[in-house]
């Protein structure tokens, strides 16, 4: 588990073995230590509705359970899932696309493709021109 820290959001991104041991019912925790120190301690586990609660030093997440399934059925995904923490910054959790594509494959995308689309419509503006001339 990875924790990013910014004035606006937190951010917890975890790889895929963790979420399956989440999704499983276990704990996360990070809890690092320098010079024997405990810098910060933090808790991340599912239940029902999301709750943030902070206390010198020691975090607990608890991420909503019908929300991560959700957002699992759609991995692999750079997006993260969202929650606000009243009074308090957004947090992020997100599962690590690199390691999902590696896991799950590639996701395909079902609608538009912008990019293809526009290509596909110059190169037809391009032939009619050239069957005109």
């Amino acid at each position: 588990m990875k924790l990013q820290i910014a004035p606006d959001h937190l951010r917890v991104r975890i790889d895929e073995a963790e979420l399956a041991k989440l999704e499983a019912g276990a704990t996360l925790r990070l809890a690092p230590v320098i010079a024997g120190c405990t810098l910060l301690d933090a808790v991340v586990r599912l239940g029902e509705g999301f709750a943030f609660t902070a206390r010198a030093g020691v975090w607990s997440v608890r991420l909503d359970r019908a929300r991560l399934d959700a957002y699992v059925a759609t991995l692999p995904r750079r997006e993260s899932l969202s929650f606000d923490i009243v009074d308090g910054p957004r947090l992020d959790f997100a599962v690590d696309v690199r390691d999902s594509v590696r896991l799950r494959g590639a996701r395909r995308r079902a609608g538009p493709r912008p990019i293809a689309d526009a290509v596909d419509a110059v190169n037809l503006d391009a032939d009619s021109r050239a069957t005109r001339s």
